[in-house]
């Protein structure tokens, strides 16, 4: 990738805004807001702490601009409400400079072609080890459900081609870009651009993805298995799930997989009746759900537990009902009635349609409990 000149980079913003007529809500002429920008643009200093500039409209919020880099993920960093920086008091049209920084809070200074450096090739966090190692792991379990009643009822080819289409579409899936937050301190985060390095595996009816728990790690790959669940729901596949952490042994090469978190995480999904994912006990770590994103997530909803698994429930759901109404055509409500088939499974289907409804109605609950990053 090329390095961007200044001007590049100035033309940019200014083709985004001028599109949105801002200068119109301004009531300025084309001429002068460009003049203005430009000003603006020109008069601000970069330094080698902060070697890129960005040009602030707040007409136009910077979740908009993110949205054109068609991210997989974007972290609440870039939410509307939230400041790039540490300075409340800003104009309403400014320009201001921002830095990268790595994983450990080092700030990382461009390459001459303006690209960052990246170590991912070597960094076991992005590779699985030549030997099994265990870990600290985030692991999504899932599982088809009423797989044998679907195998008889349309046959072993048939649904080999949807499991295969299911499985090319959304698991294997080896870029999974995302613009997410790294910790650099107390409260204080830097942009970090990477792809999730989601490993994964599937055999009979069941499904894994897994990957090192990390901290900017936590909210792209919840995002992962809300996407998994939307898609397999999209081709016709009921997905009843799991996400638990801690110290495990998952190796692809090997087919080794091993560890109290997926032990968990099987327990977990059987113990639950409807379509969807509940996390489990272990991911009530403090740590871990300070980096969840608040709009992927739902609490106290049990209503879809099985009697006597009290032990297993930890009073925090996935919502991936929210990420298919917002990435996904047409009603979830109608894709689960055209699954609905089976009498066995029949208490399934509607404890799914009755949280999707509660998924609707709870949309903003986190706006109670979360606050801005500050």
């Amino acid at each position: 990738m090329n390095k961007k000149s200044d001007e590049e980079q100035f033309q940019f913003f200014m083709s985004r805004y001028l599109e949105a007529k801002l200068y119109e809500k301004r009531g300025m002429t084309k001429e002068q807001y460009i003049n203005k920008c430009r000003e603006l643009w020109q008069k601000l200093e970069v330094d080698e702490a902060c070697e890129d500039k960005l040009l602030i409209d707040k007409l136009m919020p910077i979740r908009d601009l993110v949205r054109e880099q068609n991210y997989d993920y974007d972290d609440k960093l870039f939410q509307d409400d939230n400041p790039l920086d540490d300075e409340p008091e800003r104009p309403s049209l400014y320009c201001t400079a921002i830095g990268m920084y790595d994983k450990n809070g080092k700030l990382l200074k461009k390459n001459p072609d303006g690209t960052y450096p990246s170590n991912t090739d070597k960094d076991p966090l992005f590779n699985e080890t030549d030997e099994p190692k265990s870990m600290p792991l985030i692991i999504g379990f899932f599982d088809v459900l009423g797989f044998s009643q679907k195998l008889r009822e349309i046959g072993l080819d048939k649904i080999f081609q949807i499991y295969e289409q299911l499985i090319q579409k959304a698991v294997l899936k080896d870029s999974w870009r995302c613009l997410g937050r790294a910790k650099v301190g107390p409260r204080r985060y830097s942009p970090i651009i990477f792809n999730l390095p989601v490993r994964y595996s599937y055999f009979s009816d069941t499904i894994l993805l897994w990957v090192p728990l990390v901290q900017y790690f936590v909210a792209p790959f919840t995002a992962r298995c809300a996407h998994l669940i939307c898609e397999a729901l999209e081709v016709g596949i009921p997905l009843r799930g799991s996400i638990t952490i801690g110290e495990a042994l998952m190796h692809k090469k090997t087919s080794t997989y091993i560890g109290e978190p997926l032990v968990e995480a099987e327990a977990l999904e059987k113990a639950q009746v409807w379509l969807g994912v509940s996390f489990g006990q272990s991911a009530t770590w403090p740590e871990f759900q300070e980096e969840l994103d608040p709009k992927l997530i739902i609490q106290y909803y049990m209503t879809h537990f099985k009697p006597g698994n009290e032990k297993l429930i930890s009073n925090l759901v996935l919502d991936w009902p929210r990420q298919w109404r917002a990435k996904f055509n047409g009603s979830a409500i109608d894709k689960i009635n055209e699954l609905n088939k089976f009498k066995d499974y029949e208490h399934y289907y509607l404890n799914a349609i009755d949280f999707v409804r509660y998924s609707e109605s709870n949309a903003d609950w986190w706006k109670k409990y979360f606050n801005p990053i500050e």
